[in-house]
């Protein structure tokens, strides 16, 4: 695949195509997960043979921009949890334009692991922008999670949600949450779009075990579900 490295706006972003694309594939990334990006798009390009382009945008700060709302359990920081509608803002006036100025108006797909996969679920509550979410372990442990998805339906057709089976069986009460969490919210998802437009997939191991590759199945599985309801 072509890549080529720009600047959007305030932020540096590495956009990732062959051809022209038939979907959009958005990414939140940090310095550790910019290194291993061009093996995740290798694994997405080979295992789904779709023509995607993907921008992967570089985020500076992981909690304070993206937690949708302070938790003292994430950071005791002030700025944290006041942020995330910036990157929201980031992806909704700059990069989306951006990409309708070059490909046109593609199906667009916003994912990530852990944090940046909590910030693509909550994006999703916020615009109808996403066609589809790949949410690979995220922290949905967070305080409120379950109330806020309760009263704040997703807005997106498609849902990939992961998780490491050992990630609940941690000594610390608030991230041993995130098992019940995500049944719950997979529970509640399965009511709000269908049961054939979520899923919950259980990988071996704990949260930071073969990330790259988890994050690169959830792209695979909405990209599968887009072209499967096209056909």
């Amino acid at each position: 695949m072509e890549q080529a490295y720009i600047k959007l706006g305030n932020k540096d972003c590495r956009v990732y195509m062959a051809g022209q694309p038939e979907a959009l594939l958005i990414q939140p990334m940090d310095e550790h997960e910019l290194k291993s990006v061009d093996q995740e798009i290798a694994m997405i390009a080979e295992e789904s043979g779709s023509r995607f382009a993907m921008a992967a945008f570089n985020i500076e700060d992981w909690e304070k921009e993206l937690m949708p709302w302070p938790d003292r359990a994430v950071s005791s920081n002030a700025e944290v949890g006041h942020h995330a509608t910036d990157t929201l803002s980031y992806i909704e006036q700059c990069l989306l334009p951006w990409s309708r100025h070059r490909w046109g108006e593609l199906p667009c797909l916003l994912g990530g692991y852990s944090l940046s996969a909590l910030f693509a679920l909550w994006a999703s509550t916020q615009v109808d922008s996403f066609v589809g979410i790949a949410a690979s372990s995220p922290s949905v442990w967070i305080k409120d999670w379950i109330n806020f998805a309760r009263e704040n339906p997703t807005k997106a057709q498609h849902i990939y949600l992961s998780l490491g089976d050992q990630e609940e069986h941690v000594k610390n009460k608030v991230f041993a949450q995130v098992g019940n969490n995500i049944r719950q919210y997979h529970d509640m998802l399965t009511t709000q779009i269908g049961d054939t437009h979520t899923t919950l997939v259980w990988n071996v191991g704990n949260h930071f075990r073969n990330s790259t590759e988890r994050t690169a199945n959830g792209f695979v599985w909405c990209l599968k579900r887009m072209e499967k309801e096209i056909k």
